[in-house]
């Protein structure tokens, strides 16, 4: 569903009849296309594509993508997506711009599948399990053919369970699926939240709206 910034009339709706548990969107930025993650059902789910946010989806269901949770793209309208294997393990993926196929690509330190979000400069990968407890982070990662490299960590202090956060310019909002609030947290350095928005029931995702200037 579509809203304008601010609004709260509807500007459009698409319907997918064929996708089950739909979890994270993204809005490619060269090309206006939006690609949907379908968490699915236990057989597996995938990521749908409408081109310009229009008309019927195309479907990508990679062999090594059991269950993508989020995704998002890059500047230059890279698709990435992470989620888990048919073993339950933390798998990650890219559509590259012009590319008909996910591709496969290895990224350490991730133990459980958080938000996928574009920083301007990496991939920020979030961590549900960071460290193997039970507290959230978000790695930075670089990607060079099939491998991701993690060049920083932005450490959620006191968080519980952050699934998709919102980036907006030295903060990131979190929303705490556990904690049933939304940290806001300084972007990279992380910490202690510096803020908290408190009286949600099940936060799952954030997104930072932006005026237009025309």
């Amino acid at each position: 569903v579509e809203f304008a910034h601010g609004g709260t009339k509807r500007l459009a709706t698409l319907k997918n009849t064929q996708a089950r548990n739909l979890l994270g969107c993204s809005v490619d930025p060269t090309s206006g296309d939006l690609a949907v993650t379908e968490l699915g059902p236990a057989s597996g789910g995938a990521v749908w594509v409408y081109a310009n946010a229009k008309g019927t989806p195309k479907k990508y269901a990679p062999s090594f993508l059991n269950s993508p949770y989020f995704l998002s793209y890059d500047g230059a309208g890279n698709l990435f997506v992470d989620g888990l294997d048919n073993n339950g393990v933390f798998a990650f993926g890219e559509l590259a711009s012009g590319s008909s196929s996910v591709k496969s690509i290895s990224v350490p330190n991730v133990t459980f599948p958080g938000g996928v979000q574009w920083d301007g400069a990496n991939v920020a990968i979030g961590d549900q399990f960071y460290q193997n407890h039970h507290q959230s982070a978000i790695y930075q990662v670089t990607v060079s053919g099939s491998t991701g490299s993690v060049v920083g960590t932005t450490p959620l202090t006191g968080s519980c369970d952050v699934l998709q956060f919102g980036l907006s310019g030295s903060s990131v909002i979190a929303p705490d699926d556990c904690l049933n609030n939304a940290g806001f947290y300084s972007y990279p350095a992380g910490g202690p939240p510096t803020n908290t928005l408190t009286g949600f029931q099940y936060p799952v995702g954030a997104a930072v709206s932006v005026a237009s200037h025309h």
